[in-house]
């Protein structure tokens, strides 16, 4: 290997970092916002209002969806 492509694989490293540091932010983003959307949904059941419930329902599994996609993403990295 020379010393430019040294550089280059260095380069590259570092984008694949960022990206990653990049994901594990948004799935941090997204694993509180998941707390929250499952405490809305509790409450609305609770309360008996089921179009409320409903949505936040529909929230939670979208969520779920994509928190289990960053997962797999990071995992295919490792």
């Amino acid at each position: 290997m020379n010393e430019s492509e040294f550089w280059r694989f260095v380069a590259q490293e570092r984008a694949k970092l960022r990206e990653e540091e990049g994901v594990r932010s948004v799935l941090e983003f997204l694993e509180k916002e998941l707390e929250e959307a499952r405490a809305w949904k509790e409450h609305y059941f609770r309360n008996q209002e089921l179009d409320e419930y409903w949505y936040w329902d529909g929230y939670v599994g979208g969520l779920l969806t994509a928190i289990g996609l960053l997962k797999k993403f990071l995992e295919g990295r490792g």
